[in-house]
């Protein structure tokens, strides 16, 4: 297969489609996995993405594999914060007399970014 200028970023796509597109309740098949890396410019085939799981583990990246059916679904496992403490840090953020509403608004926006975008739309529902 030819590769294109950016493979060399593969792994960093990678793991922004899981950290993105996964959590707990929602996966990724294999297909979805290689299309999401083309909208990124980036071509694979499922034995290389294997690869990348593999080395993702080594990197301290938990890809967990789970059958259904005949199909295998994929998802990220560990998260830097939790869903809780990204609460209590938004919350923290919110009640702060040190913080302007707009750099709230900015700050909770970073903090979203470490939940999956089907979470990080659920931590601003509870504000």
């Amino acid at each position: 297969m030819a590769k294109s200028g950016d493979q060399k970023l593969k792994l960093f796509y990678l793991v922004n489609i899981f950290s993105d597109y996964t959590d707990g309740e929602h996966s990724l098949t294999m297909q979805e996995i290689i299309e999401k890396l083309a909208e990124c410019g980036i071509k694979a085939e499922r034995k290389s993405i294997y690869s990348d799981i593999s080395e993702l583990h080594k990197y301290g990246i938990e890809i967990i594999g789970q059958q259904k059916n005949r199909t295998y679904y994929y998802h990220i496992e560990n998260r830097l914060f939790s869903n809780e403490e990204l609460s209590l840090i938004i919350n923290a953020v919110l009640e702060s007399d040190a913080v302007s509403e707009d750099r709230s608004k900015e700050i909770i926006e970073k903090l979203k970014s470490f939940a999956s975008i089907y979470d990080g739309d659920k931590l601003l529902k509870d504000f």
